[in-house]
């Protein structure tokens, strides 16, 4: 490690504890608040979640807003090693029993993280029940691969020991299962992508808009270059564009919307773009007037297949091509490196021309996972003395 590097560490480490105290007066109080004042003043059960929230980015906010759904009736607030002040004031005074009933370590691709595992560690000394649900594990080979060099497996032996300690194991997909499966912890269960959960699709018959969305741009390691995934998509817009269908561009985190708003300005047909990095409701509500989604971001994927409209994956990780695998759409999935626009040009006419059947394909792969979500979760509920409602996810 460099001197640059080794210094930065030591001034983080050294303001750190500053800096969380300072955010227990002043610090945003999204996903970690119980709810209106008058919530403080009733004894609730509350669960704890380790996540990467409240940094603007859709995906792990629908994330967090599926376990909110999937775990009622727990209250779900950040864990963290310093709470707002409210929050420690109202377990001090209020709160009947533990702090926390359940800590959840929640979907993303958290494990292999050192943060995230530090805050399991902090809540296994004080004896909360931990859950993993729908959690992915990092792919270190794609990552040392790309540059970053580190001690992974020393690091998945680490997760292992910890993850052994949990009441629940469940991952978001086969890969993440088989490299846990490899440092002996036992009893792992694929759960799908929880993001699933936040939101219901549309009815299958609605008309056709004659639109498609597409999404570029991420953040981190990726096969192949943001650059060739641009040029290939522009390609694809001309073809679709040729067709008579409108194309829109769209994003979820600051990083996509770079790149989207440079395929706009590039003048090659996308009409315009828009965001949308917190309201899992409103983007439900907006992808669902598209007839189909291309998306490289892999939550720009699976929140359109949740609602209900077919996708072409652009998989810049291997996470996406392991999501798409969940949902049986392999085929529908493409590696950025690997891209050729004339086939996925080709493949999404073909989708847009049976587009009944291309969304009910979509509603009912991820219909699949909504039940193994929600019986868990009952399960689970169950299991921590909150009883468990016997309703589904979805509208039959």
């Amino acid at each position: 490690m460099s001197l640059l590097r080794q210094t930065a560490r030591r001034v983080r480490g050294a303001a750190s504890p500053a800096l969380r105290q300072a955010g227990r007066l002043i610090g945003p109080r999204a996903a970690r608040s119980l709810g209106p004042p008058a919530d403080y003043f009733h004894s609730h059960h509350i669960a704890g979640y380790i996540g990467w929230v409240r940094h603007a980015n859709l995906g792990d906010e629908a994330l967090f807003d599926a376990f909110v759904r999937l775990f009622e009736p727990l209250r779900l607030v950040m864990f963290e090693t310093a709470p707002p002040l409210e929050l420690s004031l109202y377990r001090a005074l209020v709160k009947k029993g533990p702090a926390y009933d359940a800590v959840f370590l929640g979907g993303g691709t958290l494990i292999l993280h050192t943060e995230y595992l530090e805050l399991a560690h902090l809540a296994l000394r004080k004896n909360y029940p931990l859950i993993a649900f729908g959690t992915g594990v990092a792919d270190h080979e794609f990552r040392r691969a790309r540059g970053a060099d580190r001690d992974w497996h020393g690091r998945l032996r680490e997760w292992g020991e910890t993850l052994k300690q949990f009441r629940f194991v469940g991952v978001r997909g086969e890969d993440s299962a088989a490299a846990l499966e490899s440092v002996g912890v036992p009893d792992v269960r694929v759960v799908g992508d929880p993001a699933i959960s936040a939101c219901t699709p549309a009815p299958a018959d609605r008309p056709a808009s004659g639109r498609v969305a597409v999404n570029v741009g991420s953040f981190g390691p990726m096969f192949g270059s943001q650059d060739d995934v641009t040029r290939a998509v522009a390609e694809v817009v001309g073809a679709l564009r040729d067709k008579g269908f409108e194309v829109d561009a769209f994003a979820l985190h600051t990083a996509d919307e770079r790149a989207g708003q440079a395929l706009v300005d590039s003048g090659i047909g996308v009409r315009n773009i828009w965001t949308e990095r917190t309201s899992v409701d409103r983007f439900s509500e907006r992808i669902g007037g598209y007839d189909l989604v291309i998306a490289q971001k892999l939550h720009g994927a699976v929140l359109a297949l949740a609602r209900g409209v077919p996708v072409i994956s652009l998989a810049y990780e291997p996470k996406c091509l392991d999501f798409m695998r969940s949902v049986n759409m392999a085929e529908l999935c493409v590696r950025t490196d690997e891209l050729d626009a004339q086939h996925i040009a080709s493949t999404a006419l073909s989708l847009l021309a049976d587009l009944g059947a291309s969304r009910e394909r979509a509603i009912r792969e991820t219909n699949t996972w909504r039940d193994v979500q929600s019986r868990h979760a009952r399960e689970l509920l169950a299991g921590l003395g909150l009883g468990s409602s016997e309703t589904s996810n979805h509208s039959p």
